[in-house]
């Protein structure tokens, strides 16, 4: 916002929607919102199995809860995320190809 010398208060808008006509650039950004909700859960898993850890019992049962609470549900969420932004991808660039060879321009 700028207040200008007469005294009127301007205010430029920024269109921040975020929307692409590029397929390539829009399924990327699929792709990268999957990772960071995988890498997401993946940190939360990790810090519940160390707080399993933390647990009162033998050796052999926190290990057992950190692998069973943190690290392989961590790694299946990490891999999970990896697989479904590949697909996502994918089938945006698939959906974009057949929207344009079908038609010849964007059906409005």
């Amino acid at each position: 916002m700028w207040l200008s010398s007469a005294g009127i208060l301007t205010v430029k808008t920024i269109n921040r929607t975020g929307f692409s006509s590029n397929p390539r650039q829009s399924s990327q950004q699929l792709s990268i919102a999957c990772l960071r909700a995988g890498n997401f859960l993946s940190v939360v898993s990790v810090f519940f199995g160390v707080a399993a850890a933390f647990v009162p019992g033998s050796l052999e049962q926190r290990i057992g809860s950190l692998l069973l609470f943190g690290l392989l549900p961590a790694a299946g969420f990490h891999a999970g995320a990896i697989i479904l932004g590949r697909l996502l991808a994918f089938s945006s660039e698939v959906c974009w190809s057949q929207r344009y060879a079908s038609v010849g321009s964007p059906a409005s």
